[in-house]
């Protein structure tokens, strides 16, 4: 047999096992996000990096749609923040492993994994305590007292990381970025749920039974949630592309 038959064999064969590459379009249809939950989750350092074949075009292995289902599942199953998420992938198990563990035993996560008392979470960020009760007075963040002691929700958590993120970014309160600004997403988010209620109890209570009313609310909430970020991304640049032009026509 000549070598070139062998070759061309060989060759045929290596691209038979080329593992699966995949826009971030497909990745997401498959795991039933939007894409730029993929482009957060990467930014978060959740994801394997794709493969970049241009400055517009890059392409995922097809295990990602393992790891974002994964993440899913433990954001809404266990209910675990990013950061425990993180700490997971890290950890070089596959998401068949950490699903097991987590998802498939229906485990149940301690309060230690799903709250963090207020030393700590002052401790790993850059806010103080005095921001802490403004913003407990502004109804922002609801602590718990355990033992005289404040516990935090995950969500409480989220919002307090991503304000010291803010802040380390220089968005501070001599910049017009105080935790008092916070009022405005709080008035509005509550404004927001209050007209959610009462479409939803109007189409959706009133004409199912119980366990079709969770499992709908379950999907709603979700695209809610991705809704109200892309709205929002799309109003800031907007917003953003308005005051430079305006910036670029002043004297």
């Amino acid at each position: 047999m000549s070598g070139v038959g062998i070759s061309r064999r060989k060759a045929a064969s290596s691209a038979s096992v080329a593992p699966e590459r995949l826009k971030i379009g497909e990745v997401a249809r498959r795991a039933g996000v939007a894409p730029s939950v993929i482009t957060y989750y990467l930014s978060e350092g959740l994801l394997p990096k794709p493969v970049k074949t241009s400055r517009n075009m890059a392409y995922y292995d097809v295990v990602t749609v393992e790891w974002v289902t994964l993440i899913r599942e433990l954001q809404e199953s266990s209910f675990l923040p990013l950061r425990v998420i993180k700490k997971l992938v890290a950890s070089g198990s596959s998401p068949a492993q950490i699903r097991e563990s987590f998802v498939a035993r229906n485990r149940t996560v301690t309060s230690s994994e799903v709250e963090v008392e207020e030393k700590v979470l002052l401790e790993r960020t850059s806010l103080t305590r005095k921001d802490l009760r403004k913003l407990e007075e502004l109804e922002v963040l609801t602590p718990k007292k355990t033992k005289g002691r404040r516990v935090y929700s995950i969500d409480d958590v989220s919002i307090v990381e991503q304000l010291a993120q803010m802040r380390d970014a220089g968005l501070t309160a001599e910049r017009g970025f105080g935790v008092e600004q916070m009022a405005i997403y709080r008035n509005a988010m509550e404004r927001l749920v209050e007209k959610e209620v009462e479409f939803a109890v109007a189409g959706i209570a009133g004409s199912m039974g119980g366990e079709d009313v969770a499992k709908v609310a379950k999907v709603w909430v979700r695209g809610a949630n991705e809704i109200i970020r892309a709205l929002h991304n799309k109003f800031i640049k907007r917003a953003v592309r308005q005051l430079s032009e305006g910036m670029k026509g002043s004297p």
